[in-house]
């Protein structure tokens, strides 16, 4: 078997170096703390990314279907607009931790 270094996409790895470069390292060990921790981060880098001109943007959720937590939606859509859209839905496959 590959060792785990030889499995992982080069540009993932790039991206784990330098979110440890920023003194963010993936703990495994307590995944719950791990994950407000990049919560955290990602409303830090959000707040500095600048608007999309046109775009509009709005938050909402969904209830998880036994009711223990609910799914964060964002729906993007242009600022004028006029009658039925296309749309295209994107969805998290899974499989990773955080």
């Amino acid at each position: 078997m590959k060792p785990m270094a030889e499995r992982v996409d080069p540009e993932l790895v790039a991206v784990a170096d330098g979110l440890a470069e920023i003194g963010f390292n993936i703990d495994l060990t307590d995944i719950p703390a791990t994950r407000e921790r990049l919560a955290t981060l990602l409303a830090a880098m959000a707040e500095g990314a600048p608007p999309i001109e046109g775009v509009e943007m709005t938050l909402h959720e969904a209830p998880h279907a036994d009711g223990s937590f609910n799914v964060p939606l964002r729906v993007f859509h242009p600022e004028q607009r006029e009658g039925k859209l296309p749309v295209m839905l994107w969805i998290h496959g899974g499989g990773y931790v955080l």
